[in-house]
């Protein structure tokens, strides 16, 4: 089913504003937005992702790699930004944000929890530092870093986090504790208010 949306996306009319170029495998394009991979030559497994809203065409400066699971595919769209996401192996996704302005920029984020597009929201773990979890405004960078504390016994930290999500002004997640074993589950939450810097 999601390869027929995909591939039926692909084929609609542009939404108007850009001039469609064939090259282009369209992941969206209508309402006067569109999105999409270009693949850097006809030999190559790399590729940079198209993307703009009313004659405006912006093109990232990282490029990507075809996997084994294929490229990037559109997992969200707001008035303000694209969302793309793949896998990149166990535990792993990164998603690369597109914000729908004028010579717009793309951020890539490893290790995306949760997502809340209404107000321009994201969650990962960070991977250089110490902090549990990152809560980041994809659009302001403003943020605010969550500690972690009583983390279960796995490699990566992001194993221990059972769920979370965003609900009103907070950020909730839940996590396995240092406790944590086959036999014994530590199931922990907190609700943490929203407060970026």
């Amino acid at each position: 089913m999601a390869l027929w949306l995909s591939c039926s996306m692909c084929n609609t009319p542009p939404g108007g504003g850009h001039d469609r170029q064939d090259s282009v495998k369209y992941l969206f394009d209508g309402d006067g937005f569109f999105c999409g991979i270009k693949m850097e030559n006809a030999d190559s497994s790399v590729y940079r992702v198209v993307w703009g809203r009313d004659g405006a065409t912006n093109v990232t400066t990282a490029t990507f790699d075809v996997q084994g699971n294929g490229t990037l595919e559109l997992v969200g769209k707001s008035r303000d930004a694209f969302i793309l996401s793949q896998g990149c192996g166990t535990s792993c996704t990164y998603d690369v944000i597109l914000p729908l302005t004028g010579e717009a920029r793309e951020s890539v984020f490893m290790f995306v929890k949760a997502i809340d597009t209404a107000r321009n929201l994201i969650a990962y773990i960070p991977e250089t530092d110490s902090s549990f979890i990152r809560v980041e405004n994809y659009l302001t960078r403003k943020k605010m870093d969550i500690p972690g504390d009583d983390l279960c016994p796995a490699a990566f930290k992001g194993d221990c986090i059972d769920s979370c999500f965003f609900e009103q002004e907070f950020f909730v997640y839940s996590w396995n504790g240092k406790s944590w074993s086959t036999d014994n589950a530590d199931l922990k939450q907190k609700k943490v208010p929203l407060e970026l810097k």
